[in-house]
This record gives C-alpha cells, sequence and structure tokens, in this order.
C-alpha cells in the first residue's frame, strides 16, 4: 500500500517536486479556481447587456410597470422636502442675520455641518442611530410605525434639513440684497418687523433668489435617487432602485435608459414650474 505522502501530482512529477497531500489541494484548488474564471470570462462574452426589451411590447410593458412602483416614492420625497425645507430655511436666513449671537451662532454652526457633510452618510447616520432607539410614543408620533413608516420618514426628515441649510443660505443672500431703506421706510409706516419682512421683503427675497432656488431644486430631484440606501420595504423603494434590481435581472442596460428619461421629464417639469412662477413674480421688478 502506497502511503498518502508517496502520490506524485502530474505536474509537480515533471518538475522533480515531491507532492503532499496539502500541496496536491492547494494546486487542486488553483486549478478549479482558474477553470471558474473562464466559465465566468465565456458567459460574459455569449451574455452581454442587449437590448432586446424594448422590441419586445410584452417584456417592455412588465418593465414599465414594475418602475412606475419607484415613481410615487420618488416624487413623495421630492414634494415632501420642499415643503418642510423652504420654510425651514426661511427661518434659518432670519436667524442667520440675527445681531443676537445667542441666535446667530448655532445657526450657522448647524448650516457649516450640514454643508460640510455628504448628504449619503447624514442618511445613513441618522437611520441606523434612531433604528437604535427605543421605540418611545414621541418617536412613534415623529416616525410612525418603525417597520412600515419609518424609513420614508426618516428619508423625507434628512432630506428636509439638509437643504434647509442650503436655502437658508440662498434666502440669507437674497435678504441681505435688499435695500436697508425699506426696512426703514417701513418702519415710518408703523409697521412691524415681521410686517416689513413678509409684505415687503420676502416677495422681494422670492424674486431675487429664484434662479439659484431652480438650481438647488434641480439637484434635489436627482438627490432623490440617494434614498436607495435605506430603501427596505417595497413601498419606500424609489425608481432607480427598482431599475437596478431589473438590470441584475434582466441582464439589460435598458431599465436604466428608462430612468433617465424619467429624471429629464421629472427635471423639465420642475424647471418650467420655477420659470412659471418668476414670471408671475415679474410685477415685483
Amino acid at each position: 500500500m502506497i502511503a498518502p505522502t508517496d502520490h506524485y501530482d502530474t505536474e509537480a512529477k515533471c518538475r522533480g517536486v515531491h507532492c503532499t497531500p496539502a500541496r496536491f489541494l492547494f494546486i487542486l484548488s488553483r486549478k478549479r479556481r482558474a477553470l471558474s474564471l473562464k466559465t465566468t470570462n465565456d458567459l460574459q462574452e455569449e451574455s452581454p447587456l442587449e437590448f432586446r426589451i424594448f422590441t419586445d411590447p410584452v417584456a417592455l410593458q412588465k418593465l414599465l410597470l414594475t418602475l412606475a412602483g419607484g415613481i410615487l416614492p420618488t416624487v413623495r420625497i421630492f414634494v415632501f422636502t420642499i415643503l418642510l425645507s423652504v420654510p425651514l430655511g426661511i427661518l434659518l436666513a432670519a436667524g442667520r442675520v440675527s445681531k443676537l449671537k445667542i441666535i446667530k451662532a448655532p445657526i450657522s454652526l448647524y448650516i457649516y455641518i450640514i454643508r460640510s457633510t455628504p448628504l449619503m452618510l447624514q442618511l445613513l447616520f441618522a437611520y441606523f442611530l434612531v433604528s437604535q432607539l427605543t421605540w418611545s410614543p414621541l418617536l412613534q408620533f415623529i416616525f410612525g410605525d418603525k417597520r412600515a413608516d419609518f424609513p420614508m420618514r426618516c428619508i423625507i426628515y434628512m432630506f428636509s434639513l439638509n437643504y434647509a441649510a442650503y436655502f437658508a443660505e440662498i434666502f440669507r443672500g437674497g435678504i441681505q440684497a435688499i435695500p436697508v431703506g425699506q426696512k426703514e421706510a417701513a418702519k415710518v409706516l408703523g409697521m412691524s418687523r415681521a410686517q416689513s419682512f413678509f409684505r415687503i421683503q420676502l416677495p422681494q427675497i422670492f424674486k431675487t433668489v429664484m434662479p439659484s432656488l431652480t438650481n438647488e431644486l434641480v439637484t434635489l430631484v436627482k438627490d432623490t435617487s440617494i434614498a436607495k440606501v435605506i430603501a427596505v420595504s417595497l413601498d419606500n423603494r424609489t425608481i432607480l432602485h427598482l431599475a437596478e434590481k431589473q438590470v441584475s435581472a434582466l441582464a439589460s442596460i435598458e431599465p436604466y435608459i428608462l430612468v433617465l428619461v424619467f429624471f429629464l421629464l421629472f427635471n423639465g417639469i420642475v424647471e418650467q414650474g420655477c420659470k412659471w412662477i418668476e414670471r408671475k413674480m415679474n410685477y415685483y421688478r
């Protein structure tokens, strides 16, 4: 009977090298790995990404219905972020130009932190931090159900806090662009500071900052794709998240093309809406 240590690998025998069981297994694993890589490369060469869905009406309809499920979450993030971040940005801008350091300092620090860190990192940090907390009645009221409502609400809140910082700087520039004489004239007419701000200054501020606001809103449309990092349930998945799943399943780049068309249309609607608002505000010139 030949001992296991007396076996020789064919390749090793040709080189005159004694092959132990450990060496034999090592060489065998190397050969299997090389064969596996070769097979994978052959499959990739035989199955490249092909444009075959657009020519199949049934497959195209199925893909469109699948991607349509991500349109509502994407639009929801965009709309609620605007509704929350614009008023908050105005308040932050008012505090930013305040002469009281106790108000101006923390707001300036908040804006600096938000603008200096990536939105995706803020989103992940908030999601994992809050999800580790004990679900108290207060958190239940703010974030809703931990499984169903929390991911989407966390996305909307963090997007709003992030964009409020950018809107605050935009509105601050608009506030500082208002001539001081208007404030003094409003004071002479007996208006309070709040009346002067909302009736005289704010309409002019919006007219001044509309181009910058439009740019931020266009960026917000594109940033909604970041939400896919915590879109853990089917109801919270954005259109880009669903497209990635379809690209992997169908081995086709066509879902990305449809998402590209969606964002082009979405941004086109946003830009035209902002231009319409700007035209309506022309009488403030």
